[in-house]
């Protein structure tokens, strides 16, 4: 049976300090987000109560700060899913997840929140599709070039259903 390093040497083995940012890069296995993953042995599995595959972050903040409590993410500050410094990880909620992703304006693949006027209703950005997307009452009305158009076609809608 091999012997197995502990797991903050194996953190710290498998990254490399980025001297511009500060964030230590993981070298490792990545996900397609580019996340660092962690395969635990039986013996962290169960001493950890962890499942086998684990992202480096979070691995990396549980060897310093023990368990992460339940309904609770590691989150990066810099934004860098590599990176595995301590310096630049935080606990923090879902919703603080994604409060910080719409500050630091890194929700250009879902519904952006980019309305000229907040009284224009049946409106809403699509980033990813550069259009506008109309909707009434809970039915999809199309996507359009402008929010003019899309506003146009929601009052149609509510129009008609009047």
């Amino acid at each position: 049976m091999r012997a197995t390093k502990p797991l903050k040497d194996r953190i710290e083995s498998n990254s490399i300090p980025e001297p511009n940012t500060g964030c230590w890069l993981w070298l490792g296995a990545t996900d397609r987000h580019g996340y660092g993953q962690v395969t635990l042995c039986r013996t962290d599995r169960i001493k950890l109560n962890l499942r086998a595959l684990q992202a480096a972050h979070r691995v990396s903040w549980l060897c310093t700060h023990g368990p992460i409590p339940n309904g609770m993410c590691v989150l990066h500050k810099c934004d860098n899913p590599a990176c595995v410094n301590l310096d630049h990880l935080w606990l923090g909620t879902l919703k603080d997840n994604s409060r910080d992703m719409v500050a630091k304006g890194r929700h250009g693949g879902g519904v952006a929140p980019r309305r000229a006027d907040d009284a224009v209703v049946g409106a809403t950005y699509i980033a990813r599709t550069n259009r506008w997307q109309a909707q009434f009452s809970g039915r999809y009305l199309g996507l359009f070039k402008t929010q003019a158009e899309a506003t146009a076609a929601y009052w149609t809608a509510r129009n008609a259903s009047s």
